[in-house]
């Protein structure tokens, strides 16, 4: 039977399922020709059976499905809903070019707090976009060497263009205090009756004590449950509810902030880590607790502070980019763009105007502007991190390493190149990833043709193989530990933390970076893995020490790693401590 296909990013997965719970629960859809089941949304982890192919039973659905809800929240479009957006129109102009009428087949997108319109809507980055393509190939009728930036941008605008076709439902905000009237369920009443005929306009859902639905210009009063369960999605947990689930070995501990407003947590450095609050980076110090003066600041995205300058990129959303001290005040007026700056490392931070880059010290002075390659003055258009006393950058079409001098260590040949670590830097030469040394030297025992690699850290460097597993070696190109754990397709999450920038490339594909959630740590020496649709920590043999049971985890930083899951149907996120020395 035909149900109604609920499309998500796994972010929203506990919201998501009180929709599906709830409506399932009543009688608001029973009426709907094609929906004759007990259950009348069709979600994927409550359909799944022991067994089932996955790809196979989603691609069912969307094949039959009469109406799709598409879910669009500020963790943006995730790698799995993306596949099923792309599936999703393929059905779409399928059935336009057989003559179905577009309300035929319905697609109503919820636009969450704090997403104005789709437009604003983030994408997945270009790796993953591309993975997901190459994945649907066949179906897509397109070839592999097909697929490349100019393909993947046109992908992009698509989707855009798809979803802008659709009437859309959005919801302004959130509030806790909310009266539920189970029995006037105003918004479902609109829902059943749009999914049954046309949705012709947009909708707004204000969230107030007294809710009212403006459709088309008039106000509808109700109260609805679906904002009553879009708050307690984001209820905040009592002390009845902390985590309990959650298992650690003996001597570690889950630090829950007091504050569970926290959506994300990152990584601790310096003393301090970002979270994000409402919608807005600010930071917090190892006693979980706001920073004083950080409390009125208003940043829309910031990211670590680095040492020893004690300086932290931040920006307010429309605006460039800048420096901030500890004080929350901007050290280095805003005044680049998206993409355009990097963190300070070693004194140092690259910058990138229009097509050009160069690196600024911590008064916002550009003190290399030009590289000198073989006595030869050039300027660089992309450029990374320093590390171990050396930086990437591009020059001529291709990468290559300068010193904090600007002088080029050997020639311009890389199609890629990432900063040092522990004597190593990931590169790219004709598409094959290696690893080189400080004289521009491929190590040949490691230049093995593994589809991702990561920086060396403690050792071992993270790298998947052709089966998408990941497993780590070690600094001679041997296996340490196998490849055994999975992928999970998602973004890192700070995206916005560039290893190096490209600045001829277009915007979204600037920003180079390595996921490395999975470096291993000194203290304590693990690691963090995916296997089975969870987060766990391994150690340096490989041994599971931390189960699988996280949706999120960071690498451990200054004794302590970030970790979100859920508990009780309520996302919790907080900090495993490691209490040793």
């Amino acid at each position: 039977m035909k149900k109604i296909f609920l499309c998500h990013n796994s972010h929203d997965k506990s919201f998501v399922k009180k929709v599906h719970t709830y409506i399932n629960k009543k009688s608001y859809f029973q009426a709907l020709r094609f929906v004759k089941e007990n259950k009348q949304t069709w979600l994927d982890e409550d359909e799944f059976k022991p067994g089932d192919e996955i790809n196979q039973e989603i691609n069912h659905q969307i094949n039959q499905t009469n109406c799709c809800v598409i879910f669009l929240s500020e963790y943006g479009i995730g790698n799995y809903q993306i596949r099923e957006i792309l599936k999703l129109k393929n059905r779409y102009d399928f059935d336009k070019s057989q003559g179905v009428h577009k309300f035929d087949f319905k697609v109503i997108p919820i636009l969450m707090p704090n997403i104005k319109d789709v437009d604003e809507v983030k994408m997945p980055d270009n790796e993953q976009i591309k993975n997901v393509i190459y994945s649907l190939k066949e179906e897509l009728k397109i070839k592999q060497e097909e697929i490349n930036d100019v393909y993947i941008h046109k992908t992009k605008n698509e989707i855009k263009d798809f979803l802008r076709i659709f009437s859309w439902i959005r919801i302004n905000s959130l509030t806790k205090t909310i009266t539920l009237l189970i029995g006037r369920s105003e918004f479902l009443s609109k829902l059943k009756k749009h999914i049954q005929s046309d949705l012709e306009h947009n909708q707004v859902v204000n969230s107030y004590n007294f809710f009212p639905v403006v459709l088309g210009g008039i106000t509808v009063a109700g109260v609805t449950s679906l904002l009553f369960l879009l708050a307690t999605a984001t209820k905040p947990p009592t002390d009845d509810n902390k985590p309990s689930n959650f298992q650690l070995p003996p001597n570690f501990q889950l630090l829950i902030p007091h504050d569970h407003t926290y959506i994300m947590l990152g990584n601790f450095s310096n003393g301090l880590a970002t979270v994000r609050k409402n919608g807005k980076s600010l930071y917090i110090n190892k006693n979980l607790e706001e920073t004083p003066t950080m409390k009125e600041k208003d940043f829309d995205g910031a990211l670590d502070f680095s040492a020893p300058e004690n300086l932290a990129l931040a920006w307010i959303n429309g605006q460039n980019r800048g420096y901030i001290n500890i004080d929350g005040k901007f050290q280095i007026q805003p005044k680049y763009a998206q993409y355009m700056a990097g963190s300070f490392s070693e004194g140092l931070a690259h910058v990138c105007e229009v097509s050009t880059c160069a690196y600024i010290n911590s008064k916002g002075d550009k003190v290399i502007e030009k590289i000198s390659d073989a006595g030869i003055k050039k300027t660089f258009t992309g450029a990374g991190r320093f590390s171990d006393g050396l930086a990437p950058v591009k020059t001529d079409g291709k990468w290559t390493y300068i010193d904090d001098k600007g002088n080029a260590k050997f020639r311009p040949q890389f199609d890629l190149a990432y900063p040092f670590s522990e004597g190593l830097a990931p590169v790219k030469l004709g598409g094959q990833w290696m690893y080189i040394d400080k004289y521009g030297t491929a190590i040949p025992t490691i230049s093995k043709d593994f589809t991702e690699i990561t920086y060396f850290s403690e050792g071992l460097a993270a790298v998947k193989n052709k089966d998408d597993k990941w497993g780590y070696i070690d600094n001679q190109g041997k296996t340490i530990i196998e490849p055994q754990f999975d992928d999970d397709y998602s973004k890192r999450p700070n995206k916005y933390s560039c290893d190096a920038t490209d600045a001829e490339q277009e915007r979204l594909s600037r920003c180079k970076y390595l996921d490395d959630r999975r470096k291993f740590s000194n203290s304590p020496p693990l690691a963090a893995i995916y296997k089975n649709g969870k987060w766990g920590y391994i150690d340096r043999q490989g041994k599971i020490i931390i189960e699988p049971q996280f949706d999120t985890a960071n690498p451990f930083s200054e004794k302590l790693a970030s970790v979100c899951g859920e508990e009780k149907q309520v996302k919790m996120c907080g900090y495993i401590a490691y209490p040793y020395p």
